[in-house]
């Protein structure tokens, strides 16, 4: 793909400021990964997001990752995993539909929900390629305790979590592996990939892993380009 293409204005109340990328002029898809309920994900932000990308990719990927925010649920509620999951599977199916109208900016978009990846034949072999890994690789083990041991520290979250915490990241690292093994993307996301990515797409000892040396990550941000008056109309920032 050209990377001299003179696109369209931003036109929302938000523009997407790409930050850091790894050529995601060179994909013709991009992976969209949704964390569900986070406000950058949301009206006008994630309008910005799909508006940004109807005019740069031929397809585009929306990774609804909403059952894996069960070991939150779990840890922050102090609830079974059945019901967590429960209420997860409910607020992505929200998510779908009260995002419709930034969804349909794509023409050519497909949406998949967490549970579907895990549906997938070979789910199971890598969830436990993930986890033999961590046992028998000092590196990657000390990658996921230092993500881990970040997210906890962030907010002082309660340490006690630290095993629901790793099933989240094994869980995250098989399904993107499958994602990646799928169709190669740039992954776009408003913030940092986890380390263990990282861990990977510079490792050549796990073939099961090398879809992640395939993808391309680009970080945005967002620009605020209107602000709201008292009168309820908007005026140039």
């Amino acid at each position: 793909m050209s990377k001299n293409i003179l696109y369209p204005p931003q036109t929302g109340n938000y523009a997407v400021k790409v930050k850091k990328h790894d050529g995601w002029q060179d994909y013709n898809t991009a992976r969209f990964q949704i964390s569900v309920g986070m406000s950058y994900h949301e009206e006008d932000k994630f309008l910005a997001q799909m508006m940004w990308a109807q005019f740069r990719f031929k397809k585009v990927i929306i990774a609804v990752n909403d059952t894996l925010q069960r070991f939150n649920f779990m840890a922050s509620m102090n609830i079974t995993e059945e019901k967590a999951s429960k209420m997860c599977a409910y607020a992505g199916e929200q998510w779908i539909e009260r995002n419709q109208a930034a969804l349909s900016k794509i023409p050519n978009i497909e949406i998949v929900r967490w549970e579907e990846w895990k549906k997938d034949v070979n789910y199971k072999i890598v969830l436990n390629a993930v986890s033999d890994m961590y046992l028998s690789d000092a590196n990657f083990a000390a990658a996921v305790n230092t993500s881990i041991e970040n997210y906890l520290n962030n907010k002082d979250r309660n340490h006690n979590n630290f095993e629901l915490c790793k099933h989240y990241m094994f869980e995250e690292v098989a399904i993107f592996t499958l994602m990646y093994n799928k169709e190669t993307a740039i992954d776009v996301y408003p913030g940092t990939l986890m380390m263990p990515a990282d861990f990977l797409k510079g490792s050549s000892k796990y073939p099961i892993f090398n879809s992640y040396k395939k993808q391309g990550f680009c970080r945005i941000d967002f620009k605020r380009q209107f602000e709201d008056r008292a009168d309820g109309l908007a005026i140039a920032s």
